[in-house]
Formats: structure tokens, sequence, C-alpha cells
């Protein structure tokens, strides 16, 4: 039923094909438990030989379709769809063999029904693949009864509609199947765009501090450079010029940071604080990388005729990350060195352990 052409939303056909095959192999489950069952009823109460030797044919199938439809098989999708379509052909042709040999006994032909009907409510296919199936099944069974000489009109009536009714019925239920896809998979859309947009800053385009301790974890058990830096003064800024005045500095420092870091190693901490973290380069390459940010940052001006010039101060480390869930003991550390490079006079780097 995979070989019509595919949803042209790749993400819902792909959720289809695992939910399909999801079903299939706990369908399986339930055929093996019912087989099994059978074939030990079949020694207590008297039934015909045939019947016997269907439960051993589909016992044996039924393992081996819950083989290969497991998650040991999730990598290998093309052979998991011809095994689905493989089963639910060799179920529909099994139903149709039984049921000829019943209603060559006077029993009305109600296995092969009872096959497709089970097979529907399990699999959720196209429109158009669920219609090409019940027309091949149908077809198939026509030919075969009519072989037979075993085809009445009657039976004909009640078959086509049968089938007729289950196309219906799988129709309704594929769309209402893929509208929860889509749904789920435009929530999950949302909710990673949300997240994103809640780890950054909406002035400068950096990181935030909580994007920052969503990724620290990656840098679990590398020798790592981690920077926690700030602007020195700009309250005096500020209070003197305004806070459009120091956001435009602190724009402007964040972008300097980052074109000498990289985008992806500044997060702003909070006003005008930030954390550089990097494993790309030797301790030596990161220090003359903040030598050249600081002499950039000191040629920022946005006041006309102001002989203020912006410093920065901080602390940084050089070390291995232990524990990737020890940030707020990192950070401690590097704030007291910060704290230390002001009291030393500013526009100085601090080295802790």
């Amino acid at each position: 039923m995979q070989f019509i052409k595919k949803n042209p939303n790749l993400r819902v056909q792909d959720e289809l094909n695992v939910n399909n095959i999801t079903r299939i192999h706990n369908l399986s489950f339930l055929v093996i438990f019912m087989e099994v069952f059978m074939i030990i009823a079949s020694y207590i109460i008297s039934i015909p030989s045939y019947y016997r030797i269907s439960y051993y044919l589909l016992l044996i199938l039924s393992i081996i379709f819950n083989f290969f439809t497991n998650n040991k098989f999730s990598y290998k999708k093309l052979l998991q769809r011809i095994i689905v379509n493989v089963a639910i052909y060799i179920f529909s042709i099994w139903g149709i063999i039984i049921s000829i040999i019943d209603n060559n006994r006077g029993i009305a032909p109600f296995i092969y029904l009872i096959n497709i009907s089970l097979i529907v409510s399990f699999i959720t296919a196209t429109p158009l693949e669920m219609i090409l199936y019940n027309l091949i099944n149908a077809v198939i069974f026509f030919i075969v009864f009519y072989i037979n000489n075993s085809l009445s009109y009657p039976l004909i009536i009640n078959i086509v509609s049968f089938h007729i009714v289950l196309v219906i019925i799988s129709i309704d239920r594929y769309k209402s199947i893929t509208t929860n896809i889509e749904d789920k998979i435009n929530l999950k859309k949302l909710n990673h765009e949300l997240t994103i947009l809640s780890t950054i800053d909406h002035l400068t385009g950096c990181k935030n501090r909580r994007g920052l301790i969503y990724e620290f974890e990656k840098y679990e058990g590398q020798v790592v450079f981690a920077l926690l830096l700030d602007i020195d003064d700009l309250k005096i800024i500020n209070d003197k010029y305004g806070h459009d005045i120091g956001d435009l500095f602190i724009l402007n420092f964040a972008k300097i940071l980052q074109s000498n870091f990289g985008q992806n190693s500044i997060y702003r901490i909070g006003g005008d604080e930030f954390f550089i973290i990097s494993n790309d380069y030797s301790l030596e390459t990161c220090l003359r990388k903040y030598e050249f940010s600081t002499r950039e940052i000191q040629e920022i001006s946005f006041v006309t005729n102001s002989d203020i010039k912006m410093t920065t101060s901080g602390g940084y480390l050089y070390n291995v990350i232990t524990n990737s869930k020890d940030f707020d003991s990192i950070y401690k550390k590097l704030d007291l060195a910060l704290y230390s490079a002001k009291r030393k006079g500013k526009n100085r780097l601090e080295f802790t352990e």
C-alpha cells in the first residue's frame, strides 16, 4: 500500500509510516496470541484440518513480521514497508482461501471480511492507496470465487458494498489522523521556535543566559576558554547621555566580540555583562582575540566632542569542564575574578583557576 505517490508533506508521510509499522508490530502480537490459542483449541475440539494448518502458517508469518517490524530495523524503512505490504496481502489472500474452503462447505465467507476489516482498522493509508488496496482484494476475491464457480450476484453486491464502506471509513480515518499528525508537527515546530526565541537576547541577537545554560553541556569533558566581562562605567554613559546611547555601546560591544570570537561563542548574561566560551582556540589565541576586541571597543564613540572611551574588564579561565551541571560555580569564580579586575582599576583581565 506504500507504492502510491507519497503525501506532499513528507514529515506527515514519515509519521504515518512509523505509525503503520508500530501498529503492524502490535497487531503481530495479537495474531501470535490468537494463533497459539487457536492451535491449542484445535486439539481440544474437533475442527477441520485446514484450519489447524492455517493457524500454524499464520503463527510462523506473524513471528517473522514481528521480528522485522521491531525497532532494530527502524533504519531499514524500505524493508519494513515491504514487510508491511507482504503481511497485508498474505493476510488478505489467506482470508480468501479459507473463505473459499468454507464456502464449499456451506459456510459464508466471513473470514475474508474479518481480515480486511482488521487490516483497515490497523493501517492508515492515503485515500488512493486504500481504494487501490480494496480494489485489488475485491478483484482477487471475485477471480478466485469465479474460478471455483462460487460467484453469485448477492455475493458480488455484498462484497462491493462492504469495500465501499471500508474505503469511506478509511478516508475519514486518514483525514482525522493526518490532521492530528499535522497539528503535532506544527506544535513541535512552534515550541522549537519559542525555545529559540527564549534563548535570544532581543537587543544584540546574542544568546542569553538561558541559551548558555542550555548549551553548556556540550562542553563537558573539553578544554575551554571562558571569559566573563562587562563594560566599565556604563552607568556613567547612561546617566550622562541616556540609555539609547548606552544601548548603542552594548550593541557594538557585542558585534565586536562576535567578530573576533564567533557568533556562537558570545552570550549576553544581562545588562552589559557578556560571557564568552570557546573550545576552538588555544589560550594564547583567545587572549589575542580579547586584546583585538578591547582596541576596537576603545574606538567606539557615539557622542560628538566626548572624551569617553569604552573599556572592559573581565575574569577568565582555561580549563577542562568536568561537569556541565556545575555552571553556577564556574560562573561564580569568573564573577569574582571580574570583581577583582574592577577593584584593581578596571580595563584589565584577571585569571581564575
